[in-house]
């Protein structure tokens, strides 16, 4: 389940995600992007992953495409996940891709996380 999360800061794109992610919800993510990215000229990803299941194969694809088209316009991505292995993804993408700030925040550290993502 995918569900959008309302910032104030107008080119943050806030999601939280429940289970395996589909196709159809990352279409509905990518759509809501480019939305965004039509409006400002960089955003930034707030992800909360509650019991995060990975994603369809279809969904994995479409996501590799949406990061190199968009990989330059991308600022920030908070991730808040208790999951330790995706913590660990998130500083591997902080060091793959050294123009986005990529950090992990546990759940009970969401406020900082926010507070991070809009500053």
């Amino acid at each position: 389940m995918v569900e959008l999360i309302d910032f104030q800061r107008g080119n943050v794109v806030g999601i939280k995600i429940d289970g395996k992610l589909t196709e159809e919800e990352f279409d509905k993510i990518a759509s809501f992007c480019e939305d965004k990215l039509k409006e400002f000229q960089n955003i930034r990803l707030y992800a909360e992953l509650e019991s995060y299941g990975g994603m369809s194969p279809k969904a994995v694809l479409k996501d590799i495409k949406f990061g190199i088209k968009h990989w330059k316009q991308i600022e920030k991505e908070a991730i808040i996940t208790d999951q330790q292995w995706m913590q660990k993804v998130a500083e591997a993408a902080d060091k793959l891709f050294p123009n986005v700030e990529v950090k992990a925040f546990p759940f009970e550290e969401s406020k900082w996380a926010r507070k991070w993502i809009s500053e």
